[in-house]
């Protein structure tokens, strides 16, 4: 067995947070606008190709948004981060109640 610790960096696997580790709230401000774009569109079921098309860049370059954003929410895969983002836009601990009128 080879210790981990002697391995070149390019052979060890960086920890990936799961998706109780990450607070929803700062992974949703580290999003780039952009990145919640296709969030979006991801969660309406189009393809990273509709995608690339309706955006007006390359596929590779939307490839490149879904690894940035499944890590940055502690996401395995698409389902996942559609479901955290989904979390995110209903999470009541994370919407304030406007003042009441009057106050």
């Amino acid at each position: 067995m080879v210790n981990a610790g002697h391995l070149p960096m390019y052979c060890r696997r960086r920890a990936q947070p799961t998706m109780r580790s990450v607070k929803l709230p700062a992974a949703s401000a580290m999003l780039t606008p952009q990145q919640f774009r296709v969030l979006q569109m991801v969660s309406t079921g189009l393809l990273n190709k509709q995608i690339a098309w309706e955006l007006g860049v390359s596929e590779a370059t939307i490839k490149a948004h879904m690894t940035a954003i499944m890590r940055k929410l502690g996401a395995g895969n698409r389902t996942q981060a559609v479901l955290l983002a989904g979390k995110l836009a209903v999470d009541p601990d994370s919407v304030e109640a406007p003042p009441e009128e009057g106050e």
